[in-house]
């Protein structure tokens, strides 16, 4: 039986993909021989084995016929080193968003994010990519490939927290690999093909602290960001008064939970990407950031065909209907239209045409300005701008959940509402 390494690769303290990054560096090439198995190195006898279940966590490290016990030496002592911690560092890049960020705002000991300084290029438009600085902190390593892994995370972590949160037009400057764009040059005006890039004298290098705050950034409450006028074109990138206890409930969760959550601000902050571009795209991005909050478990099975039923349709019209204040943020229906609440179902349906290549909505069709078009463009801007109000409750609402199976847990797992007598 091949010799378990775990122990001695220390896969019990250490990131699984610094693991495997700290491994492969070590060896010239690595294949896959197997459904589930990777090898170091990939040509010949190996040395390494690593093993995956179906999900890819890794789940064992088995010695090769080809280890030798000078290679695993240098192997378990790379690996040990990348366990050694240099201490905070908080990290400074530059992130982009509909409107300025003309303040700063932090978040406890993990994010920050501040205006660019006003020597750097600024934009002279309402809306546009508006750069601003994004801070984490993380703690660093000896291993260099673990400390920027640490970065990437917690950098990722906050930008779409606060895509999902506070506004979804908060993102990156996204480049294409092996593909610029056309761009015509105001100097000569000439045309020329480019990747994107930002960058201005002293651009802040990291160190210990975050930046200190001399401006605090715009406060305001979730019902007057998010309703009908909140955030309007010109308007300065504002917090929700509530996002400092939001943050605490998401940071209180566990880590399936957390993925869930950072799922669903993924697919919201895409909405907003493809929504010039497509708006089929962006209504089935918005669609499935509603989703990946689903109880997934289904409610029963089809008495015909005995298949589970999820009741995806119902489940949407139900997850807005009981986080979102729908009739304070949402068109109540007027001159014979339904109102927005009385429509979440058929919205659900758009999706699923959508979806299932039956049908495209808004201006990826042919035709011009109609009833139709009107209100698809409508439903799509409403759902964008209301979604941070289903997240953020829906956050309370998985909080609450596991208060009360804590304090079921400590009391033997008997609560006050269980102990009530169930009516006949």
């Amino acid at each position: 039986m091949p010799r378990s390494l775990w122990s001695a690769f220390a896969a019990d303290r250490l990131d699984h993909r610094a693991l495997q990054h700290i491994i492969q560096r070590h060896f010239p090439s690595g294949s896959q021989p197997g459904l589930r198995e990777v090898v170091y190195p990939g040509d010949g006898e190996h040395a390494v084995k690593l093993l995956f279940s179906k999900d890819d966590a890794l789940t064992g490290i088995e010695a090769g016929p080809c280890l030798t016990a000078a290679l695993e030496a240098t192997l378990t002592a790379a690996l040990n080193e990348a366990l050694i911690d240099t201490g905070p560092h908080v990290v400074r890049q530059v992130r982009f968003a509909d409107h300025k960020v003309t303040g700063s705002w932090r978040y406890r000991n993990h994010f920050q994010i501040a205006p660019i300084p006003k020597h750097a290029p600024q934009l002279n438009c309402l809306l546009g990519d508006h750069p601003f600085i994004l801070e984490v902190k993380i703690t660093g390593s000896k291993d260099g490939f673990l400390t920027s892994q640490r970065v990437a995370d917690s950098t990722r972590t906050a930008e779409l927290l606060l895509a999902g949160l506070v506004n979804n037009s908060v993102r990156h400057l996204t480049a294409r690999p092996m593909y610029g764009y056309w761009v015509r040059l105001p100097e000569d005006n000439q045309t020329v093909y480019l990747q994107p890039d930002y960058h201005y004298a002293d651009t802040p290098a990291s160190n210990d602290e975050f930046s200190q705050i001399t401006t605090p950034a715009p406060v305001a409450f979730a019902g007057d960001l998010f309703g009908p006028y909140g955030m309007t074109a010109g308007a300065p990138f504002s917090i929700p008064h509530e996002l400092t206890e939001v943050l605490d409930m998401y940071y209180a969760l566990a880590a399936d939970t957390q993925n869930q959550f950072l799922r669903s601000c993924y697919w919201l902050r895409q909405a907003n990407r493809f929504f010039l571009e497509s708006f089929s795209a962006a209504f089935m991005a918005v669609i499935t950031a509603a989703e990946a909050l689903f109880d997934t478990a289904p409610a029963e099975k089809c008495s015909a065909c005995k298949q589970p039923r999820y009741r995806l349709r119902s489940s949407f019209a139900k997850l807005l209907d009981t986080y979102v204040p729908l009739a304070q943020t949402t068109s109540g229906g007027y001159g014979g239209k339904p109102s927005f609440r009385a429509r979440l179902k058929h919205l659900y349906d758009t999706r699923s045409q959508i979806t299932h290549g039956s049908d495209l909505r808004g201006w990826d069709t042919a035709y011009g300005f109609t009833p139709l078009q009107s209100r698809d463009d409508n439903d799509l801007r409403t759902l964008l701008r209301i979604m941070p109000f289903a997240l953020a409750n829906w956050l309370q609402e998985q909080h609450k959940g596991k208060a009360h199976e804590e304090e079921r847990m400590e009391s033997g797992g008997v609560t006050e509402s269980s102990r009530e007598t169930p009516m006949p």
